[in-house]
């Protein structure tokens, strides 16, 4: 509700303006019956007040002298002037210092509201333009701090810099204190962590972080920014989760937090918001440029990848698997790597979509099945591994549901003499969205088997 200063010093007048006829139009008054006390309640309540009913002559001072003082005290408010002695001199002068209108007593409440109506309208544009005006200007002042922060972004070409150098932009942008990013792999749909503020590559590149923790699956399945409070050394964290967008589909995951600022608001939200927007493309385009500095196309690579395969240039890699309940190891995840003669040792976002467009990823399917099998049979003979641990192993959507899968499961369980229930497939979440019915039988099989 809207607060009005009356400002008289007859008594009845004043009471009757602030607490009958104000009250009945919908505002709140509070009452000065001097100039002395009304320059206190200015001073104390200017930014509560929304308007000033002033009385031109009081026993202490003029009206003039209160609208002086509050022009030099920066007091902008406005003022309706009432007098019982209208004069042109006294109308020019009130005019001359801001006053909105200018009525004769006694006043006419009809009149007195179209006065007050019309001189808070007046005041409620003025200050929709102040406010739309700094809101302007904040905005042009953050695109303009956007744009030389996207420029740094994607200036630089290296994947793991330009990670960095998002993570450091999102925690100066909104004054946090921590951040990091998580990106998607596309064949085994988990997140990995790849980025950490203050944290180098070869610290976190062996973290691997599933979507279906946290906060993270909320945002790749709604591509929205989700908010939240975390707690870390006991203390309590706002976070919030952003995702990183690239041709319409959620490629990973910016979290940033801070501590004792309180939530974020919307409008550090749409920050963060445009700066995965430049993050998207600095990353589109760092793999770009890895891909063409390594000459990796599918034309030239696919022989490379054949060799590789009758050569043994591939190798697993095994990945605990610990349950958090129990605390206690409960199996494996064979990784597949290529260990490249001339290029050292490359992860599967390298060459599997070489692989797959060119039909040799059921090659290299089958064989990481049979070495994962092989693997934990010899483990367990040599009491090394548990009889109860398992060895998960990734299939493409394609070969699963391919002629031939279930019997060369079967076929590699029986050579190998590995249990079943040894044995778990994971399967991609596109691979049932995109062949329900085929993948659901399947599965059932699996399960028919012991896996």
């Amino acid at each position: 509700m809207e607060k009005i200063l009356v400002v008289d010093d007859n008594r009845q007048i004043a009471d009757f303006l602030a607490y009958k006829v104000l009250p009945n139009l919908g505002y709140q008054a509070v009452v000065a019956y001097c100039g002395e006390n009304a320059l206190e309640i200015l001073r104390e309540q200017h930014q509560q007040l929304s308007l000033v009913i002033l009385d031109w002559q009081l026993p202490d001072m003029t009206g003039l002298d209160i609208l002086r003082t509050m022009k030099e005290s920066n007091f902008s408010l406005p003022t309706i002037i009432i007098t019982g002695e209208g004069s042109e001199e006294v109308a020019v002068d009130a005019l001359r210092l801001g006053v909105q209108d200018y009525l004769l007593k006694p006043v006419d409440a009809d009149a007195l509201s179209e006065a007050i109506d019309r001189a808070l309208e007046k005041n409620r544009l003025r200050c929709q333009k102040v406010m739309l005006t700094a809101r302007l200007k904040n905005q042009l002042s953050w695109l303009s701090e956007l744009s030389k922060i996207g420029r740094t972004i994607t200036s630089a070409l290296a994947l793991d810099e330009v990670l960095q150098r998002v993570i450091d932009s999102a925690v100066e942008l909104v004054q946090a204190d921590q951040g990091s990013i998580s990106l998607l792999e596309r064949l085994s749909e988990h997140l990995y962590l790849r980025a950490v503020r203050m944290s180098s590559h070869s610290e976190i590149q062996s973290l691997r972080v599933p979507i279906n923790i946290h906060q993270f699956s909320q945002v790749l399945m709604s591509k929205k920014p989700v908010k939240g409070v975390g707690n870390q050394d006991a203390t309590l964290r706002d976070l919030i989760h952003l995702p990183i967008i690239s041709k319409g589909e959620a490629s990973g995951v910016l979290s940033i937090s801070r501590h004792g600022s309180g939530e974020f608001t919307s409008d550090e939200e749409a920050k963060l918001v445009s700066l995965t927007d430049y993050a998207a493309i600095a990353i589109t385009n760092a793999m770009d440029f890895e891909r063409a500095q390594n000459g990796f196309y599918i034309g030239n690579q696919t022989s490379d990848m054949q060799r590789a395969i009758e050569q043994n240039e591939l190798v697993l890699h095994y990945q605990p698997i610990v349950s958090f309940g129990k605390k206690e190891l409960v199996g494996f995840e064979a990784l597949v790597r290529w260990v490249h003669p001339e290029r050292g040792i490359l992860s599967p976002g390298e060459f599997i979509p070489s692989a797959e467009e060119s039909g040799l990823i059921f090659d290299i399917d089958r064989w990481v099945l049979q070495q994962a099998c092989e693997q934990l049979c010899e483990w367990q003979k040599a009491s090394i591994a548990d009889p109860s641990l398992s060895v998960n192993v990734n299939i493409n959507a394609d070969h699963l549901c391919g002629a031939g899968f279930l019997e060369y499961v079967e076929e590699i369980l029986r050579d190998t003499r590995l249990s079943p229930s040894n044995l778990k497939i994971e399967i991609t979440e596109r691979s049932i969205v995109e062949q329900t019915d085929t993948t659901v039988d399947l599965i059932n099989e699996l399960l028919g088997l012991g896996i």
